[in-house]
């Protein structure tokens, strides 16, 4: 890999924190005695390296070994001593189960030497997860290299069943265990013996003891949080908790900023954090983030005038760790004003949020959190960033905006569960995740919606080489409530908020798409100009609408054999929930309705006075919602290929993967296979041109944005940088 690979012209370049590696012909010489122990312990013990060729090249030196590994070795049985039925038999038929499935060495297959090694540490775990904690095994391999063979023996002594004893806290640098109720730096002990949540007498497991330890962490009080088992002769365990004390409080302040096709703000960041805020291991943590909101400088149109809008955001979360076992009370309040988060270039708004919850580990694997949640949403009479003097007037008289941009108040509740079985969360190699998040909100005078909604993600990792994984991800979601059309108002309400709906495209999603630009896509018309205005294919008009069903998945293939990686990638989604014709249909109030022009008239057809009057002239824009049948049924389009298509949105790609100790530093590139002669915008333009009278409609759905790669318009491509994998 570059830079090892570099070509000779580059050769004076390297990495600034690696060292040059000098060449020693002794060090060559244990290299070659290295290649043949790696082949013999691999079960090659007639392997063949035969001295290494050496060419000269100026100054550097290039070294080839010519190896032949010859036949491996075969194993030819398996037994396991202390798990054969009848007066032998040591361990119980469950946990000898469990040994033999797990074993890696199998009859038939390959013999290695690590692997040999590593089962009988299996050996030696399975028989404690079954409540020994002073197991003995005694492994033995018998190899005849003339035959190829090789015979496997493990021999098991379990000892006494255990249970846990006394649990001794211990600070360091002290070895004597804490008497009374606080720790030698004044913490509480109470929460870290509930944290721990091990009796005397309780039958020893090293699932409790996975959870103990976890549990500790997840205080974040503590430099070093470690458990050591002392096991007595009658099967008693006893555990030292050592224990070292870490900073209470933290302040840190940055500097960061954000860019993508829609939006770029500079911005900085204050943090104070505080671990034992008024006793008891109450954690505080305050963030305030002053921003600054610019014209995009990645945005597709270069002619876009460069605006500047401020804004800040504010956070105060406080937690009370072990309020019940392995369970953390959270309560936190946020603020922040600035452009719309979904569509900063069309609104500016000032959200307040409320949030009660408890977050519970049930296990090592999984993990499930429940909230109570209240927004309130304010819009602004600031101007927004491309489109400048909008206002709040001008939002509400908009056919499409209007939908989008009101004042609204919700309260709702929250569930997320957790089963992760990745052996890395930064950098996962094998394993599942899975996560299931639901919400529900009713109707009240505190909250505007009525709505059930349900997300469902899994994820898979496999390794298929020694340096090549592939990943997969799948989610699934619906949202099923009660949508009704307020006269008052004159618009609908959709069964859940714009921030509660499903979006879909960005660097965690579809990689070929901007943020939220998967699915129906509206393109309003600049009516606060030019009452007369009509909609037109401009991406600063776009506003993402969500939808009520989405599904995405994405897989990967990932090769990552040193600090560079790369990744050949295949994204797909969809977003559907309102009517895919809305400029031909929205419903109208008062015995009006929309006319092929999307203006209102009569119940006959005819334009009357009071349907066109200003007070009625926006009835006619709402884009109604679908029933969750033909939202979900309309996901995935059959009637032909290209409408299949058309509705997966596929995006293939290439990225570059640089491996960080926080996670990878990622560049994707993805080409919208949808839309590869970037026509279909121009061609539902033009379609919906044609389906009003006067040819000009009130607004434009494009089920795909136009093309912009940077600043060429006619090319289907997204790229993205981010740091961390994208799944």
């Amino acid at each position: 890999m570059f830079p090892a690979n570099r070509p000779q012209w580059a050769r004076w370049w390297r990495w600034w924190w690696e060292d040059p590696e000098y060449f020693d012909e002794t060090a060559l010489v244990r290299d070659r005695l290295r290649v043949l122990r790696f082949l013999q312990a691999r079960g090659f013990y007639d392997a063949q390296v035969a001295p290494p060729r050496i060419h000269e090249d100026g100054t550097a030196r290039d070294v080839d070994f010519d190896v032949t590994e010859g036949r491996p070795t075969v194993v030819a049985d398996v037994r396991l001593r202390g798990c054969e039925p009848g007066p032998l038999r040591t361990m119980p038929e469950s946990g000898c189960t469990a040994i033999r499935e797990h074993l890696n060495l199998r009859i038939g297959g390959a013999f290695d030497e690590g692997t040999f090694a590593s089962d009988r540490d299996q050996v030696v775990d399975f028989t404690r997860d079954a409540g020994f904690a002073t197991p003995t095994v005694v492994s033995r391999a018998i190899v005849d290299p003339s035959q190829r063979l090789a015979w496997i023996e493990y021999t098991l002594r379990p000892g006494p069943v255990s249970r846990f004893g006394q649990v001794h806290l211990l600070m360091t640098p002290s070895t004597s265990p804490v008497t009374g109720d606080e720790l030698p730096n004044g913490l509480p002990v109470a929460p870290v013996l509930s944290a721990i949540n091990i009796e005397p007498g309780m039958p020893y497991t090293r699932r409790l003891l996975a959870r103990a330890q976890q549990a500790l962490f997840d205080l974040g009080v503590f430099g070093i949080a470690r458990l050591e088992e002392v096991p007595r002769g009658d099967g008693v365990v006893d555990l030292n908790v050592i224990l070292s004390p870490g900073r209470l409080w933290r302040m840190r302040v940055g500097l960061g900023m954000h860019a993508d096709t829609t939006v770029t703000n500079l911005h900085a960041l204050f943090s104070f954090t505080h671990r034992n805020f008024l006793g008891g291991m109450r954690r505080l943590r305050v963030d305030l983030q002053p921003k600054m909101y610019l014209s995009s400088l990645l945005s597709i149109d270069p002619t876009a005038p460069f605006e500047f809008t401020p804004g800040i955001s504010a956070a105060a979360d406080l937690q009370q760790p072990e309020m019940a076992p392995h369970a953390t009370g959270i309560a936190g309040i946020g603020f922040d004003v600035g452009p719309d988060p979904l569509n900063p270039l069309v609104g500016y708004r000032r959200a307040l949020r409320g949030t009660i919850g408890l977050e519970a580990r049930i296990s090592r694997e999984v993990t499930g959190s429940f909230y109570i949640r209240t927004t309130n949403v304010s819009y602004l009479t600031y101007p927004s960033l491309l489109q400048a003097g909008r206002s709040v007037a001008s939002l509400d008289d908009d056919p499409l905006l209007r939908q989008q941009f009101f004042d609204r108040n919700y309260v709702h509740f929250e569930q997320a569960f957790s089963w992760d079985r990745r052996d890395n969360p930064a950098a996962p190699r094998r394993g599942t995740l899975l996560t299931l998040n639901l919400a529900e909100g009713t109707r009240s005078p505190l909250s505007d919606y009525t709505f059930f909604r349900a997300q469902f993600e899994g994820r898979g990792y496999l390794p298929i080489g020694r340096n090549l994984t592939f990943a997969a991800r799948g989610l699934f979601g619906a949202i099923v409530g009660s949508s009704y059309y307020a006269e008052g108002p004159a618009r609908w309400y959709w069964p859940v908020p714009p921030e509660l709906r499903f979006y879909s495209g960005g660097p965690q999603s579809n990689r070929g798409y901007a943020p939220n630009r998967v699915g129906l896509v509206g393109s309003s018309s600049l009516r606060e100009r030019d009452p007369g205005a009509a909609a037109a294919d401009d991406p600063s008009r776009y506003v993402a609408i969500g939808g009520t069903a989405i599904f995405e998945s994405s897989f990967e293939l990932r090769w990552q054999p040193g600090k560079f990686g790369l990744v050949a990638f295949l994204d797909t989604s969809n977003v559907t929930g309102i009517a895919p014709d809305p400029y031909l249909n929205p419903r109208g109030i008062n015995y009006c309705r929309a006319s092929a022009a999307n203006r209102v008239v009569d119940a006959n057809g005819v334009n009357d006075r009071d349907c066109n009057n200003a007070d009625h002239r926006s009835d006619t824009a709402a884009p109604p919602p679908q029933p969750l049948r033909d939202a979900v049924g309309s996901l995935l389009e059959f009637a032909s290929w290209d409408a299949f298509v058309r509705s997966v949105h596929p995006t293939l790609g290439v990225g570059v993967r640089y491996a960080t100790p926080v996670g990878p530093v990622r560049l994707d590139v993805g080409m919208r296979l949808a839309d590869l002669g970037c026509d279909r915008t121009s061609r539902e333009v033009a379609a919906q041109n044609g389906a009003v009278a006067t040819g000009v409609p009130s607004y434009y759905v494009l089920s795909t944005p136009r093309c912009g790669f940077l600043v060429w318009d006619n090319l289907p491509l997204s790229v993205n940088l981010s740091i961390g994998e994208a799944f």
